[in-house]
């Protein structure tokens, strides 16, 4: 995690806090912000990488961090890690960075590790997003409980934020009228990468789940109204690009808290080889 950094600055230490809203665990409704970190591991140091990767969440725990993340692996495209860190705000940020950085162990131990996870790293790419309760529907899952993710990035073009967005709300009305259980998360990226762009995330507790999903998806274009499909039809156009990519929750590399750890334990505390 964060494996470019040769040297935890407290700038750098303010983008991996989740802030001291989230001290007593992973979030139970939207945050305002997710930090990823995005890390593409080299061909064939997939397993290495999840081994270093497995010291971050030792090193918080042992300076009994608040600092919770969520790490995904990818099952589509590339061979990715996303870190996912929640933070309700700004000033959150800045108040973690500031407790971390007053912890000359635990900095100097992530430095540690960042030296070592770059040699099985490519590339990785810090993104801040901002999110858009206002283009999101459903229940908030349960965190302790998801297993995988799809994530779907729309590249807009500039000066087409409004139709994207109408598009986005007209889905959202025949989604609420054809399939009223559909539940999602959409961010608007505001920080390391080409805006505008948004991110739509979409969790599930089992694979299998995907399979409905897609039927649902469908019900929703096929429910909507002569109007709702000009409005997307207009929307087209504004697209630049559009990539949806699949993930699995890895329990290893991800930092969580015990509330978290005791709704699973079988999950959340995987034995270790040679373990009875």
């Amino acid at each position: 995690m964060r494996s470019t950094i040769s040297r935890l600055t407290p700038a750098m230490l303010m983008l991996c806090g989740t802030g001291t809203a989230l001290a007593q665990g992973l979030p139970a409704s939207q945050p305002g912000f997710i930090t990823i970190y995005r890390e593409y591991v080299k061909t064939g140091r997939a397993a290495e990488h999840a081994t270093i990767e497995a010291g971050w969440p030792a090193a918080f725990a042992t300076a009994n961090s608040p600092t919770t993340y969520l790490a995904l692996t990818s099952m589509t495209g590339g061979s990715e890690v996303w870190f996912l860190v929640p933070s309700a705000s700004y000033a959150a940020m800045e108040a973690d960075s500031k407790r971390n950085a007053a912890n000359p162990a635990l900095t100097a131990e992530l430095d540690r590790l960042s030296r070592a996870d770059a040699e099985t790293l490519d590339q990785v790419r810090t993104m801040l997003l901002r999110a858009r309760p206002d283009l999101s529907m459903g229940a908030f899952p349960n965190l302790a409980k998801v297993r995988y993710y799809e994530v779907t990035t729309f590249r807009v073009r500039l000066g087409q934020q409004q139709a994207f967005e109408a598009a986005s709300k007209t889905w959202m009305a025949s989604a609420t009228r054809n399939n009223p259980s559909a539940a999602y998360r959409t961010y608007e990226l505001v920080a390391g990468g080409p805006t505008p762009t948004y991110m739509v995330f979409t969790s599930s507790e089992s694979y299998a789940a995907f399979d409905p999903m897609m039927a649902m998806g469908d019900k929703i274009w096929a429910g909507m109204t002569t109007d709702e499909l000009a409005v997307m039809q207009n929307a087209v156009a504004g697209i630049a690009n559009m990539q949806s990519d699949h993930f699995r929750v890895d329990a290893t590399m991800s930092y969580v808290d015990k509330a978290t750890k005791d709704q699973d334990p079988t999950f959340w505390l995987p034995k270790k080889v040679g373990e009875q």
